[in-house]
């Protein structure tokens, strides 16, 4: 019985392990599929969806040192330096740019710009993250 119960259990760790992708590397967007995208601009597609999803997560915790954690050059100097002055986490996203990112849809593909890798969480470009050096940064937000 004992065995069975293991078989069973396994298997469904397993059938469950197979589908855990959040991206569809056949889903298409302006004419082209998400592994196109990965192959031109040599990136993961399942990396961005999680870095998107990580960066929603510290805001809905209201983490603005991990937030500025994932940020890089000029942002990252001046946020570390506004936040030596100001910890409040309201004067650094208003209500409505605040619900626009940790309620906009993780997208797996890149948007916007033919020069770089730039994806976008809200629907206005209230943030933009990209790959840099094989790190995972957001370029600005605002």
């Amino acid at each position: 019985m004992k065995k069975l119960l293991g078989i069973i259990v396994l298997g469904l760790l397993w059938y469950s392990n197979s589908f855990s992708q959040n991206c569809d590397p056949n889903q298409y967007n302006d004419g082209m599929m998400v592994k196109e995208y990965e192959a031109e601009w040599n990136y993961k597609a399942e990396e961005a969806y999680s870095f998107g999803k990580k960066i929603q997560k510290i805001l809905l915790k209201k983490d603005l040192k991990s937030f500025i954690g994932l940020t890089t050059g000029d942002l990252k100097a001046s946020l570390e330096k506004r936040y030596k002055e100001d910890k409040s986490f309201e004067s650094y996203f208003s209500s409505e740019q605040y619900k626009n990112i940790v309620e906009s849809k993780v997208e797996c593909y890149p948007l916007g710009s033919i020069y770089t890798l730039q994806f976008k969480l809200g629907d206005d470009w209230n943030l933009t993250y990209t790959l840099q050096n094989e790190n995972w940064v957001i370029l600005k937000y605002r």
